[in-house]
This record gives C-alpha cells, sequence and structure tokens, in this order.
C-alpha cells in the first residue's frame, strides 16, 4: 500500500556571511540555480556590497550576529575572506545549524582550532568548501591511493587555477593562489 504523494519540504533557507568575490557567486547560485535551497539574508562588514545583493536577490541585508542568530535560516554560509574567516566562523549560529565555510579557513592552524572548537561545543555540522572531492579525476587518485594499486605515496601535488586571477586587492590577503 502507498502512503501517497510526498509532501514538498520546505526549501533550506541559507544566510550568507560575506558579500566579496566568492560570495556573490555563491548568492547567485542559490537565489537562481540550487533545488531546494534558497537565497534567505545577506551580511558583510562592507555594507555596499552586501546591498548591493540584498536588492539584486530581494533578500534582507542584515547583519553578522542577527544573521547567526535569525531562527529563519536554517543553514549559514560563510565566504568571508581569509584574513577574517575564523572570527566569523567562531560565531556561528547558536543551534547546530549547518554551516558551510569556503577556503581557505584561515592561513594559522591554530585559529582554524579554535573555529572547530566553537561549532564542535555546538554540535554543528561543518563543510569546507573543496570542490575538487566531487571532481571524478581526484576521486580516482584517492580510490587508487586508498586501494594501495598506487603504493606509498610519498609527495602529492595537485595544481588548479581559477578561469580567471582575482584582482590584486584580493590575492593579498585571501590565500589566493596569486602573490605579490
Amino acid at each position: 500500500m502507498s502512503a501517497g504523494p510526498l509532501a514538498p519540504t520546505a526549501p533550506l533557507r541559507v544566510g550568507l556571511l560575506g558579500t566579496g568575490r566568492i560570495g556573490r557567486m555563491h548568492a547567485e547560485l542559490l537565489a537562481t540555480a540550487i533545488p531546494g535551497a534558497v537565497l534567505a539574508a545577506v551580511s558583510d562588514v562592507v555594507t555596499g556590497p552586501a546591498d548591493e545583493l540584498s536588492h539584486a536577490y530581494n533578500v534582507p541585508a542584515i547583519g553578522p550576529d542577527r544573521l547567526v542568530a535569525d531562527p529563519a535560516i536554517d543553514a549559514v554560509a560563510i565566504c568571508s575572506p581569509t584574513s577574517t574567516m575564523c572570527a566569523t566562523s567562531s560565531r556561528p549560529p547558536r543551534r547546530a545549524s549547518p554551516i558551510f565555510c569556503e577556503k581557505p579557513v584561515s592561513l594559522e592552524l591554530a585559529e582554524v582550532d579554535r573555529a572547530l572548537a566553537v561549532v564542535s561545543r555546538i554540535g554543528a555540522r561543518l563543510m569546507v568548501g573543496f570542490n575538487r572531492r566531487f571532481d571524478p579525476s581526484h576521486a580516482a587518485v584517492r580510490a587508487a591511493v586508498a586501494d594501495g594499486s598506487v603504493g606509498a605515496p610519498h609527495l602529492v601535488r595537485i595544481t588548479s587555477r581559477d578561469p580567471e586571477p582575482p584582482p590584486m586587492s584580493y590575492a593579498r590577503d585571501q590565500g589566493a593562489s596569486f602573490w605579490t
């Protein structure tokens, strides 16, 4: 006996922290291209870009503390600059909402450890954005290492680049592949 059609589920309402280069990309994807998810609000300490995205996608631009405390937001995407990422992720939602955090989280291991302790304390799920984990070529390399068919690796060097370089102002403190 069939239970009947499944009831539609509410979309996942995602709050976006950081409206710079990568934040804009995530805002567009959340607002237009990810089934089951919606852009619910944007936040940035620099209000101009946040206001632009707010108007472009008809969502509120609110302060970071308000965004992470808003019970109407189901998940948080942290897309702030690397130099501020750990400070941002150290004030995640007060409840165990899922958190997506862009990479690199920090250039300092101690900062990453402190942020992870906060995330662990509230019991949140955290995913660090690393698109290569879904890349078939990278998955094949991982499988070959795991099953021993390539022997014991001593050095792995992977090189990849964005389609175009970021502006120099971005590259100075974001952990980008380009250095001045």
